[in-house]
């Protein structure tokens, strides 16, 4: 977006338009329709690109179980992320992923029904999430061995829906990170040509008025207050709060001077100044959001996920260039990244990010959805290949 020095460089908005109703009706079929009648078994799976319909389809065929797909996916964690090119992507496994497989794919062969729309499908969940049977650790020693009461609301609607909790992913410790690359943004400029192409009317730069000022008062120093209150709900934490995290010496160097930052800070979020502000200035920016939509007369924004390419871990110094938490999250409204392309000579994966109004995910994913089939970006990593035998 021109003039925006903070917001994504280069956004441009998508109007709405007639191009979108077959992908709205093939995208609602989709969903509406995760269990398909089976005409032929499917055999030969391969789990690289399988997709949640490929599943369920050898599933009802019995050429496929739920076990048996957790079991492969353990097997690719061992060869992958544990040894090999050891991405450390995973913090631990689900020691219950098989016994809930077994009593999916018991529960199917007796009814011969789904639990659900994801039934016996195997899912990893970030580690800043509850599970009731794994640790929730946020990526740092200090939280070791914290077992939650229950499952965030997130996972247990996906438990609910027949998936099966398989791993944590790791992530920034305590989910704590720090201009535009020229490659990133002929990229970009490359994605917005094949929105044109896949039908999308384009109007151009989109300007939020008054963005900078709204943004810069969107901070809100509860971070204190919201993880003493998480430990509270938690039976026999490790640590019960900030303070006690910060005098065990158990977080990074890089992340202490942000705990100790945290530590000045209390009150709760409705008697801390900066928070009672903050929630003012979201408001305000939300109003800002949707009175420019309607002038621009615009159903969605898209902009490159990231300006530059992501650091290497404990570099604090160079540009993140993350533009997701710009707008979506102070704003509440759903935003979705597909991949558009490659930088680094062709080696690292960049997103386009789509983002619109509150409710308007229906919408967002028949954009990302044709977006994807003109593309077709998205390509399996040569680091892990299928395994053999």
């Amino acid at each position: 977006m021109k003039n925006l020095s903070s917001v994504p460089a280069d956004a441009r908005c998508i109007r709405p338009g007639a191009a979108w109703r077959l992908f709205a009706a093939l995208i609602t079929a989709l969903l509406l329709s995760p269990w398909p009648a089976v005409t032929q078994p499917v055999g030969n799976i391969e789990l690289i690109e399988l997709t949640i319909r490929e599943a369920h389809q050898a599933m009802l065929a019995g050429t496929l179980t739920s076990r048996e797909l957790v079991v492969a996916y353990l097997d690719r964690i061992n060869a992958f992320d544990k040894r090999g090119p050891a991405f450390n992507a995973i913090i631990m496994t689900n020691p219950r992923a098989l016994a809930r497989a077994d009593e999916l794919d018991t529960a199917l062969q007796r009814t011969g029904a789904p639990t659900g729309p994801l039934h016996g499908i195997p899912f990893i969940v970030k580690d800043n999430y509850d599970t009731w049977d794994m640790p929730m650790t946020g990526g740092s020693a200090s939280l070791e061995g914290s077992m939650p009461a229950d499952d965030a609301y997130q996972v247990r609607n996906i438990r609910e829906a027949g998936a099966i909790v398989l791993a944590k992913s790791n992530l920034a410790e305590l989910a704590f990170t720090e201009t535009a690359d020229p490659e990133m943004l002929i990229r970009f400029m490359e994605a917005i040509e094949d929105l044109r192409r896949a039908g999308a009317i384009v109007t151009g730069d989109f300007l939020i008025p008054n963005l900078d000022s709204l943004r810069q008062g969107l901070g809100c120093s509860r971070f204190r207050y919201d993880i003493d209150t998480y430990l509270a709900s938690v039976p026999n934490p490790p640590v019960h709060c900030l303070q006690e995290i910060e005098e065990g010496g158990r977080v990074h160097v890089t992340v202490m001077p942000r705990v100790r930052n945290f530590l000045q800070f209390e009150g709760t979020t409705d008697t801390n100044e900066s928070c009672i502000q903050a929630c003012k200035n979201e408001e305000l920016l939300r109003e800002g959001v949707r009175a420019a939509m309607a002038e621009y007369n615009v159903e969605a924004l898209v902009y490159p996920t990231w300006n530059n390419p992501p650091r290497l871990v404990g570099d604090l110094s160079n540009p993140h260039g993350n533009n997701s938490p710009i707008l979506s999250p102070p704003t509440g409204f759903p935003a979705i990244t597909v991949p558009m392309g490659f930088v680094w000579d062709d080696t690292l994966p960049a997103g386009l990010q789509i983002y619109g109004d509150a409710w308007s995910e229906p919408l967002l994913i028949r954009i990302a959805y044709t977006y994807e089939q003109a593309t077709n970006h998205r390509r399996p990593p040569k680091t892990a290949p299928p395994l053999e035998g």
